[in-house]
Protein backbone atom coordinates (compact mmCIF):
# COMPACT_ATOMS: atom_id res chain seq x y z
CA UNK A 1 0.00 0.00 0.00
CA UNK A 2 3.21 2.42 0.58
CA UNK A 3 4.48 1.62 -2.42
CA UNK A 4 1.15 2.29 -4.69
CA UNK A 5 0.88 5.36 -2.59
CA UNK A 6 4.10 6.41 -4.47
CA UNK A 7 2.57 5.82 -8.06
CA UNK A 8 -0.66 8.04 -7.35
CA UNK A 9 -1.51 10.86 -9.98
CA UNK A 10 -3.54 12.95 -10.76
CA UNK A 11 -6.78 12.28 -12.47
CA UNK A 12 -8.91 15.51 -13.75
CA UNK A 13 -11.98 14.24 -12.72
CA UNK A 14 -11.75 12.37 -9.37
CA UNK A 15 -8.39 13.45 -7.90
CA UNK A 16 -5.43 11.44 -6.83
CA UNK A 17 -5.81 7.67 -7.72
CA UNK A 18 -3.67 4.56 -7.95
CA UNK A 19 -2.02 3.16 -11.97
CA UNK A 20 -5.48 1.19 -13.44
CA UNK A 21 -2.70 -1.85 -14.08
CA UNK A 22 -1.13 -1.44 -10.55
CA UNK A 23 -1.35 -5.17 -8.86
CA UNK A 24 -2.42 -4.20 -5.62
CA UNK A 25 -5.57 -2.29 -7.56
CA UNK A 26 -5.82 -6.01 -9.34
CA UNK A 27 -5.62 -7.87 -6.32
CA UNK A 28 -8.11 -5.70 -3.95
CA UNK A 29 -11.48 -5.67 -6.87
CA UNK A 30 -12.53 -9.35 -5.26
CA UNK A 31 -12.15 -7.96 -1.83
CA UNK A 32 -15.59 -6.13 -2.74
CA UNK A 33 -17.24 -9.68 -3.31
CA UNK A 34 -17.13 -11.05 -0.02
CA UNK A 35 -20.78 -10.53 2.26
CA UNK A 36 -19.21 -9.45 5.22
CA UNK A 37 -16.13 -7.29 6.29
CA UNK A 38 -15.23 -7.29 10.44
CA UNK A 39 -11.87 -4.92 11.54
CA UNK A 40 -12.72 -5.01 15.49
CA UNK A 41 -11.92 -7.07 17.37
CA UNK A 42 -10.34 -9.20 15.28
CA UNK A 43 -8.25 -7.10 13.87
CA UNK A 44 -8.15 -4.04 16.01
CA UNK A 45 -8.33 -4.06 19.33
CA UNK A 46 -11.51 -1.84 20.90
CA UNK A 47 -9.83 0.81 23.50
CA UNK A 48 -12.62 3.24 23.67
CA UNK A 49 -11.65 6.57 22.58
CA UNK A 50 -8.01 5.77 21.49
CA UNK A 51 -9.83 2.72 19.12
CA UNK A 52 -7.43 1.88 15.73
CA UNK A 53 -9.46 2.47 12.57
CA UNK A 54 -7.80 1.24 9.48
CA UNK A 55 -6.25 3.09 6.65
CA UNK A 56 -9.36 4.65 5.10
CA UNK A 57 -7.68 6.82 2.69
CA UNK A 58 -6.20 3.91 1.44
CA UNK A 59 -9.60 2.90 0.74
CA UNK A 60 -11.06 6.03 -0.52
CA UNK A 61 -8.20 6.12 -3.05
CA UNK A 62 -9.18 2.45 -4.29
CA UNK A 63 -12.71 3.48 -4.99
CA UNK A 64 -11.87 7.27 -6.88
CA UNK A 65 -9.45 4.66 -9.13
CA UNK A 66 -11.85 2.16 -10.19
CA UNK A 67 -14.04 5.35 -10.26
CA UNK A 68 -11.42 6.98 -12.84
CA UNK A 69 -11.17 4.00 -14.85
CA UNK A 70 -14.83 3.42 -15.07
CA UNK A 71 -15.03 7.17 -16.25
CA UNK A 72 -11.85 6.30 -18.74
CA UNK A 73 -13.31 2.78 -20.00
CA UNK A 74 -14.82 2.56 -23.56
CA UNK A 75 -16.32 -0.34 -22.40
CA UNK A 76 -19.92 0.77 -20.78
CA UNK A 77 -19.86 -2.91 -19.21
CA UNK A 78 -16.62 -2.45 -18.01
CA UNK A 79 -17.49 0.56 -16.54
CA UNK A 80 -20.46 -0.12 -15.10
CA UNK A 81 -18.62 -3.48 -13.11
CA UNK A 82 -16.23 -0.43 -11.72
CA UNK A 83 -19.04 1.95 -10.99
CA UNK A 84 -20.68 -1.35 -8.48
CA UNK A 85 -17.88 -2.27 -7.18
CA UNK A 86 -17.07 1.07 -5.69
CA UNK A 87 -20.88 1.24 -4.57
CA UNK A 88 -19.77 -2.40 -2.85
CA UNK A 89 -17.16 -1.40 -0.59
CA UNK A 90 -19.11 1.22 0.54
CA UNK A 91 -21.16 -1.41 1.54
CA UNK A 92 -19.05 -2.92 3.50
CA UNK A 93 -17.60 -0.04 4.98
CA UNK A 94 -21.12 0.91 6.63
CA UNK A 95 -21.61 -2.91 7.22
CA UNK A 96 -18.46 -2.80 9.74
CA UNK A 97 -20.64 -0.85 12.32
CA UNK A 98 -18.69 -0.46 15.26
CA UNK A 99 -16.86 3.19 13.96
CA UNK A 100 -18.81 6.07 12.81
CA UNK A 101 -16.10 7.13 10.62
CA UNK A 102 -16.33 3.96 8.44
CA UNK A 103 -19.89 4.82 7.87
CA UNK A 104 -18.82 8.41 6.59
CA UNK A 105 -16.48 6.71 4.44
CA UNK A 106 -18.50 4.11 3.31
CA UNK A 107 -20.87 6.85 2.74
CA UNK A 108 -18.69 8.39 0.05
CA UNK A 109 -17.93 5.58 -1.53
CA UNK A 110 -21.44 4.69 -2.12
CA UNK A 111 -22.23 8.85 -3.43
CA UNK A 112 -18.86 8.10 -5.57
CA UNK A 113 -19.87 5.19 -7.27
CA UNK A 114 -23.39 5.98 -8.04
CA UNK A 115 -22.74 9.21 -9.31
CA UNK A 116 -20.88 7.33 -11.91
CA UNK A 117 -23.48 5.37 -12.62
CA UNK A 118 -25.90 8.15 -13.04
CA UNK A 119 -23.68 9.48 -15.51
CA UNK A 120 -23.28 6.67 -17.68
CA UNK A 121 -26.77 6.04 -17.58
CA UNK A 122 -27.48 9.75 -19.02
CA UNK A 123 -25.29 9.07 -21.94
CA UNK A 124 -27.07 5.85 -22.69
CA UNK A 125 -30.34 7.32 -22.39
CA UNK A 126 -31.14 4.54 -19.35
CA UNK A 127 -33.35 6.80 -17.56
CA UNK A 128 -34.84 4.44 -15.05
CA UNK A 129 -31.42 3.90 -14.02
CA UNK A 130 -30.55 7.37 -14.33
CA UNK A 131 -33.64 8.07 -11.77
CA UNK A 132 -32.92 5.74 -9.45
CA UNK A 133 -29.07 6.45 -8.92
CA UNK A 134 -30.81 9.92 -8.51
CA UNK A 135 -32.98 8.49 -5.85
CA UNK A 136 -29.77 6.75 -3.98
CA UNK A 137 -27.67 10.18 -4.32
CA UNK A 138 -30.23 12.17 -2.60
CA UNK A 139 -30.41 9.90 -0.04
CA UNK A 140 -26.57 10.52 0.94
CA UNK A 141 -26.83 14.01 2.28
CA UNK A 142 -29.54 13.09 4.85
CA UNK A 143 -27.54 10.20 6.13
CA UNK A 144 -24.63 12.18 6.87
CA UNK A 145 -26.52 14.93 8.52
CA UNK A 146 -28.18 12.42 10.55
CA UNK A 147 -25.07 11.23 12.03
CA UNK A 148 -23.62 14.65 12.37
CA UNK A 149 -26.88 15.46 14.71
CA UNK A 150 -26.33 12.31 16.60
CA UNK A 151 -22.63 13.80 17.64
CA UNK A 152 -23.63 16.73 18.40
CA UNK A 153 -26.27 16.13 20.18
CA UNK A 154 -24.70 13.99 23.00
CA UNK A 155 -21.39 15.83 22.88
CA UNK A 156 -19.72 15.96 25.97
CA UNK A 157 -16.34 17.92 25.59
CA UNK A 158 -17.63 21.16 25.48
CA UNK A 159 -18.94 20.63 29.28
CA UNK A 160 -14.97 19.66 30.31
CA UNK A 161 -13.16 22.65 32.66
CA UNK A 162 -10.09 22.44 34.02
CA UNK A 163 -9.46 24.93 37.30
CA UNK A 164 -5.79 26.22 37.97
CA UNK A 165 -5.10 23.92 39.68
CA UNK A 166 -5.51 21.11 36.90
CA UNK A 167 -8.84 19.58 38.27
CA UNK A 168 -10.80 18.56 35.48
CA UNK A 169 -14.79 18.80 36.01
CA UNK A 170 -17.61 18.29 33.78
CA UNK A 171 -21.04 19.90 33.49
CA UNK A 172 -23.54 17.59 31.91
CA UNK A 173 -27.56 17.95 31.00
CA UNK A 174 -29.62 15.83 32.75
CA UNK A 175 -31.15 15.27 29.76
CA UNK A 176 -28.21 14.78 27.67
CA UNK A 177 -26.60 12.11 29.94
CA UNK A 178 -31.13 10.44 29.37
CA UNK A 179 -30.14 10.54 26.37
CA UNK A 180 -26.51 9.07 26.03
CA UNK A 181 -28.11 6.46 28.59
CA UNK A 182 -31.23 5.38 25.99
CA UNK A 183 -28.73 5.24 22.98
CA UNK A 184 -26.40 3.16 24.57
CA UNK A 185 -29.21 0.44 25.82
CA UNK A 186 -31.24 0.45 22.60
CA UNK A 187 -30.23 2.25 19.45
CA UNK A 188 -31.05 -0.10 16.39
CA UNK A 189 -27.51 1.01 14.61
CA UNK A 190 -24.73 -0.71 16.82
CA UNK A 191 -22.17 2.35 15.66
CA UNK A 192 -24.01 4.88 17.72
CA UNK A 193 -24.44 2.85 20.49
CA UNK A 194 -20.54 2.08 20.44
CA UNK A 195 -20.12 6.24 20.85
CA UNK A 196 -22.77 6.50 23.29
CA UNK A 197 -20.92 3.76 25.45
CA UNK A 198 -17.74 6.00 24.84
CA UNK A 199 -19.31 8.55 25.52
CA UNK A 200 -20.50 7.42 29.18
CA UNK A 201 -16.89 6.77 30.29
CA UNK A 202 -16.54 10.91 31.21
CA UNK A 203 -19.65 11.23 33.61
CA UNK A 204 -18.46 7.84 34.57
CA UNK A 205 -15.80 9.63 36.20
CA UNK A 206 -16.04 13.06 35.94
CA UNK A 207 -19.70 14.04 36.43
CA UNK A 208 -21.55 14.31 39.60
CA UNK A 209 -21.54 11.43 42.02
CA UNK A 210 -24.92 11.22 40.90
CA UNK A 211 -24.07 11.05 37.10
CA UNK A 212 -21.44 8.67 38.10
CA UNK A 213 -23.76 5.96 39.27
CA UNK A 214 -25.97 6.64 36.44
CA UNK A 215 -23.51 6.14 34.19
CA UNK A 216 -21.87 2.60 35.94
CA UNK A 217 -25.63 1.26 36.32
CA UNK A 218 -25.61 1.59 32.19
CA UNK A 219 -22.59 0.35 31.49
CA UNK A 220 -22.92 -2.36 34.23
CA UNK A 221 -26.09 -3.64 32.77
CA UNK A 222 -24.28 -3.71 29.26
CA UNK A 223 -21.42 -5.81 30.73
CA UNK A 224 -23.73 -8.76 30.00
CA UNK A 225 -25.09 -7.57 26.56
CA UNK A 226 -25.31 -10.87 24.24
CA UNK A 227 -23.13 -9.10 21.75
CA UNK A 228 -19.30 -9.26 22.36
CA UNK A 229 -18.61 -5.79 21.17
CA UNK A 230 -20.85 -4.00 23.35
CA UNK A 231 -19.88 -5.88 26.28
CA UNK A 232 -16.29 -4.97 25.65
CA UNK A 233 -16.82 -1.46 25.04
CA UNK A 234 -19.19 -1.22 28.12
CA UNK A 235 -15.46 -3.11 29.75
CA UNK A 236 -13.15 -0.16 28.78
CA UNK A 237 -15.49 2.70 29.56
CA UNK A 238 -16.54 1.57 33.10
CA UNK A 239 -12.94 0.36 33.85
CA UNK A 240 -11.02 3.08 32.41
CA UNK A 241 -10.08 6.48 33.63
CA UNK A 242 -9.96 9.26 30.88
CA UNK A 243 -5.97 9.80 30.49
CA UNK A 244 -4.46 13.24 30.84
CA UNK A 245 -3.91 13.14 27.18
CA UNK A 246 -6.95 12.10 25.92
CA UNK A 247 -8.14 15.19 28.30
CA UNK A 248 -6.05 17.23 26.54
CA UNK A 249 -7.11 16.57 23.40
CA UNK A 250 -10.76 16.98 24.58
CA UNK A 251 -10.75 20.24 26.05
CA UNK A 252 -8.54 21.84 23.20
CA UNK A 253 -6.73 24.42 25.47
CA UNK A 254 -3.10 24.43 26.75
CA UNK A 255 -1.65 21.15 28.29
CA UNK A 256 -3.59 20.17 31.54
CA UNK A 257 -0.75 20.51 34.08
CA UNK A 258 0.57 18.00 36.18
CA UNK A 259 -0.56 17.83 39.50
CA UNK A 260 1.75 17.54 41.75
Amino acid sequence: AEAAKKRRFEHPRVGMVFPYDHPLVREAEPWCDQATMRYYPGFYPLAGFTTRIPDLLFQLTLARTWLARGYDSADPEAAMADFRRVIRLGRLLRQEDVVIINDLVGLACIRLGTEGIYDLAVKRGDLPLALLASTVLGEVAPQRLLTAARLTDADLAEGLAVDAAGAVSLSIDPGVLAKLADRARANPDRRFRCEAIIQLNLPCYLGTPEQQEASRRVLDDLLRSDDPVIASVARFSLDTRPSKALLDILLKSPKIPEKR
